[in-house]
This record gives C-alpha cells, structure tokens and sequence, in this order.
C-alpha cells in the first residue's frame, strides 16, 4: 500500500527545513525568518470538495470528515471563525474554504487559538537558552511523552507556536517557547527563498498531485480490466440500459455492457461511454466518498462523470475522479469475484484500484476513411444506381453507402435495402449494437470528427434526418446528405441542427 501523499510531503518539508539535502537541493542551515505558512497549510488542509455542496454537514460527511458541532467549532477556531454557534454566515464561510481547499485541519492552523502566537509572525530559527537540557514531547502538553532532549544553545527552526509550544519538525516534536530566544535574521537574498520554497512545492506537488497521461485513443472502445481479477471486466449489471444502473465487475464476454467507448478532452479528462445504453460511467450523486456507488447516468458533462489516468506501470492506470483527486476508480475488497462491486474510494495503490485498458475490434486496416468521404462529395447531389434510392427520404441510405465506400462490411441485417441500411434508427441501433459506436445526444463541436453521422431536426433518439461529416475544423464541420441534397454544407453552430446526437462512425476507420 502507497504512503499518504501529504503526509510523506510533511516529512520532506522537514527534511528539508533540517538542511538535509534532498533531490538534489540543500538547505544547509536555514537562520531565516519567513512565512511557511502555504507550505504547511497546504499539506494539512481538508481536501477541496465540488462546488455544488451547500451544506457544510453534507460537504465534510463527503471525506468522511465528522461534521458534529464539537467538531465544527475546531475546524472553525482553526480557521480563525471567532465564536462560531453554527450560524449560516459562519457555515457558508467554512464552506467556501473547503470548496476551495482552504480549510485548515484543526490542531495544524496557521494560526492558534485567540491570544496565540501564529506561525507568520514566529516561524524562524531559535536557539535553546535558561536551561542546561530541553525535553522534546510528543504533543503540545506537558503531559505528554518525552522524546529526547537537547542541550542549550541548540539551534531548532521552528514552523509554527501553539500557546505556549513551538513545533519542530525536524525533531518531530514540541518544545516550550519559555527557552527559546529568536535568532536574528541572516542575510538572505529574496531570491534565495523564492528557491527554496518553489523547491518544497515542487516536491509535494510531485508526491501529492501525480501525473496524469492520456493513452487512451479517443473515441475507440474498450473493455476495462481490474488488475485484482485479470479475467473480468467492468459490466453494466443486467446489460441494463436506465440511469443509475449499477456497475459491476464480471467475467469478460461479448456484450455490449462491457465495452466502453473513450472520449479525452482538452484537460486530460476522459469519460466513458457504455455502448449498449449510450450513458456513461458516474459516481452517485457527484459525491467523493469511500464507498460511494459507481453506476451510468446520461452523459451531463459533470465532475462525476471525468477521469484522468495515472500511470500505475506494467500496462495499468489508476482512474482518478475529477469531483476529489483523492478518490479512484475501484473494486470492492479487490475481489476477483463475479458480480463484485464497483465503487469510489480513497486512493492507496492496490490492485482493486488498477485497471488495464483492452481495445475492442482493434482491426481497421482494410478501411479508409477518405474512401468513405470521396463518394459521399461524389454522390451527394446524385444517385448511385447500384443501389435502391427513396424519394424524400433517403438520407440514411446515403450514410450507409458511404460507410461501405470506406471499407466498412455489410452483413445480413446490415446491407442493400434492408431496414437497418435506409432507416435512421435502425442505423443506430445496429452500429451501436454491433461495432460498439458510441452514440451522444447534444455533443459539443469538439465531439463531432469527419466520419461521424448527424442527427438533427428532433431529438437524437429520434432524429429525422443524418448526414454523412466529410470535414471537421476547429470551430465548424461540414456535411453531405441526401434527401434535401447537400454537398458540403457548412455548421458553425450545433445549435442549428434544431436538438440533435451523432453517431461516432468515425472510430470503425
């Protein structure tokens, strides 16, 4: 199991303020007077949580914080909320700082209870003096254990005073500002520090904040493999198709409620698409917490909904949640059991925690997409007399030809004159069925590549018309159709299209 992030970032910092070298950067004695007060708050603070929460009971009980009042009143006295009683005002505050990632532990504040002194104003070296040996203690408390002591004249650099206690990290421990003396500043460039800290940062960012990385093709569809059970895969339970269906790991088959399409965006946040439902992979309710269900819901754009790949090595990813970057993708009890749960927990680098990523129908060499898009400028404003034509209303026939321009295969249900060949719906329905082609209602531009077809005028789910995309640029694409013939036909908006979906076609080339 992997060390907590933050805390292996406290011990760096006190590495580092002891002057051990560390990646290659030394502090060598540190007799400089400045405020770490964003370092260490940052490593003790609650992590953020979304900005949807409008309680603060409901935004703690979401990182299993407890959100009793005894409870409430320290966070709020570390946070410097004076005479906190729960009112709104105090609550919304406390809020806002959480959302934003601000709100400080109780007992690691940047500042103390009321007359105490904080670590802005007395973070620095000091020098042990009135005494011929120092206990160091456990706690800030006289009553707690002795760790060592220290002879006077010890030089100790001290982070931040509670009461009558100065914490010492590089001893791990407290020891009583009653013998110490503050050291004058040394003569320190501005620059010098500025270096110091953005290495402390750097480090914690690392440790903390892991790298993501986008492997994953686009709009290609894949089974999800969890390393605890190599032979299963995540299922959409029952091949259910409503919201809220759950998901579940099981043994690996041909259904479509295995199959995933991906779709990445332009931060690095991937969401993933059950092809059998065309909803998509979600966390109940958008809430972080150990435990909380994962399910599909229709695809809304939410944090619930993103997740970025961290690399885990040997071929796995860890599947971070955008709601709190704390918590992953999971399965319960690493169990390599069929029907074991799927869920969202704290991350700690096991196996129920990494997932491999197995391509679905990876063979497209026999295809062209340029093939597919030469006939549809070829036949847009014409018939091809190979085939059978339907006045007013061949425009998915047209869309079927130019697939099998493209090297797409027909088959029995999917051929000449068939339903599934000249009928919008039954196109989809068999594409996705089939292929595992992602099907999105209301996509944004970015969603829409050449190769896809559109759906518009009535809701995707019962479009009237489709259209074959010849070409796709950053802010419009361009369409062919039949029926109403059109050769490339410019789209600058998607609202134009009257409510509408696309069929990801664009992924069998």
């Amino acid at each position: 199991m992997k060390k907590n992030g933050k805390d292996f970032a406290k011990k760096i910092i006190a590495v580092l303020c002891a002057g051990i070298a560390v990646t290659g950067f030394t502090v060598t004695d540190m007799p400089i007077r400045y405020s770490e007060t964003s370092v260490i708050a940052y490593a003790d603070n609650y992590p953020s949580v979304s900005s949807s929460y409008k309680s603060i009971v409901d935004a703690l009980n979401s990182i299993g914080v407890d959100s009793s009042f005894s409870n409430r009143k320290q966070i709020a006295q570390a946070n410097n909320i004076s005479g906190y009683s729960g009112t709104a005002s105090q609550n919304t505050t406390m809020l806002n700082k959480l959302k934003n990632g601000t709100l400080v532990k109780p007992g690691t504040s940047s500042s103390g209870n009321s007359g105490n002194a904080t670590t802005s104003s007395f973070a620095g070296t000091y020098e042990v003096v009135n005494c011929s040996k120092l206990n160091v203690r456990s706690s800030a408390s006289m009553g707690n254990n002795i760790i060592r002591a220290i002879d006077v004249g010890t030089k100790v650099y001290v982070t931040s005073i509670t009461g009558t206690w100065a914490r010492v990290e590089s001893l791990n421990g407290y020891i009583s500002t009653k013998y110490l003396r503050k050291v004058s500043d040394s003569n320190i460039s501005a620059n010098t520090v500025t270096n110091i800290i953005n290495n402390i940062n750097s480090v914690i960012n690392k440790v903390v904040n892991p790298s993501y990385c986008t492997p994953l093709v686009s709009q290609k569809t894949y089974y999800i493999s969890p390393q605890c059970a190599v032979n299963n895969v995540l299922d959409v339970e029952g091949a259910g198709v409503n919201n809220s269906t759950n998901i579940i790991s099981y043994s690996r088959g041909s259904g479509n409620n295995q199959k995933f399409t991906a779709i990445v965006d332009s931060n690095g946040y991937y969401t993933f698409y059950d092809i059998n439902s065309g909803r998509v992979i979600d966390v109940s309710g958008g809430i972080a917490a150990d435990a909380r269900n994962v399910q599909i819901y229709d695809a809304n754009g939410s944090a619930a909904q993103k997740w970025r790949l961290i690399d885990a090595g040997g071929g796995y990813y860890q599947l971070q949640s955008k709601i709190n970057s704390s918590f992953y993708l999971d399965v319960n009890g690493a169990s390599s059991a069929n029907g074991a749960n799927v869920q969202l927990y704290r991350g700690n680098g096991s196996s129920a925690q990494k997932f491999k990523f197995i391509e679905v129908n990876p063979s497209k060499s026999s295809r062209s997409l340029s093939a597919a898009i030469s006939y549809a400028d070829k036949y847009a404003q014409k018939r091809n007399p190979s085939y059978a034509s339907y006045s007013g209303a061949n425009c998915a026939n047209f869309c079927s030809q130019c697939l099998v321009a493209g090297g797409v295969p027909t088959s029995d249900t999917w051929k000449n004159k068939s339903s599934a060949f000249v009928g919008t719906i039954a196109l989809k329905n068999y594409f996705t069925t089939t292929y595992g082609v992602p099907f999105i209602l209301y996509p944004s531009m970015n969603d829409i590549q050449a190769g896809d077809i559109i759906y518009m005028y009535g809701t995707g789910a019962s479009g009237r018309h489709v259209m074959f995309v010849v070409e796709k640029q950053s802010n419009c694409f361009y369409a062919n159709g039949n029926t109403t013939d059109r050769l490339r036909q410019k789209y600058s908006s998607t609202n134009s299209l009257q409510g509408y979906g696309v069929l990801k076609t664009s992924v069998l080339f």
